[in-house]
């Protein structure tokens, strides 16, 4: 999050600074940044950190529209990561999105994934992973839908960041 934070700073600088440079307005490396499944994955562990932080579970999930992201979301209450994300995107359909998160959604996450038209969803910890640190319980994947495509991606951050927190519960 700290990293996408740094990257909006530095462009919008570089937006404000063009017009005064008149029409030369020099590329630099943050211009030519092409968005992938890495930073979308970083930015959704970024999130569980901020979580984990405000004393939160290790979860943390971005919604990406049409390539860019669109909102962030953390576990708050009842209310899940992505079920999060899906709400501050603010948007009627998200048929054009997918999520990337931190932990396999639950039962319930699947629900709001499925209602919200979110074609895909890219997750590091399965959920075994997630039960076995004790982030959810097993009955929390009872009943979850498939009919949204779930992709498992391999990110070392995420599951470090699960592994550490199993202890602290």
């Amino acid at each position: 999050m700290k990293r996408f934070v740094k990257l909006l700073i530095l462009c919008t600088a570089a937006a404000m600074a063009a017009p005064m440079a008149g029409a030369q307005v020099q590329i630099t490396k943050v211009d030519k940044i092409q968005p992938n499944e890495e930073v979308f994955m970083d930015m959704a562990v970024s999130a569980a950190k901020t979580s984990v932080a405000d004393n939160g579970l290790p979860c943390g999930a971005v919604v990406i529209l049409n390539g860019a992201w669109r909102s962030t979301g953390m576990p708050s209450n009842e209310i899940s990561a992505e079920q999060t994300a899906i709400n501050k995107a603010r948007t009627k359909s998200l048929g054009n999105a997918a999520v990337y998160t931190v932990v396999q959604p639950t039962a319930a996450a699947c629900k709001a994934i499925a209602e919200s038209g979110v074609g895909a969803v890219y997750f590091a910890v399965p959920a075994d992973k997630a039960i076995a640190a004790g982030i959810y319980p097993a009955s929390a994947y009872e009943g979850a839908d498939a009919a949204t495509r779930f992709v498992q991606i391999d990110f070392p951050e995420a599951d470090s960041l699960v592994n550490q927190w199993k202890g602290k519960k």
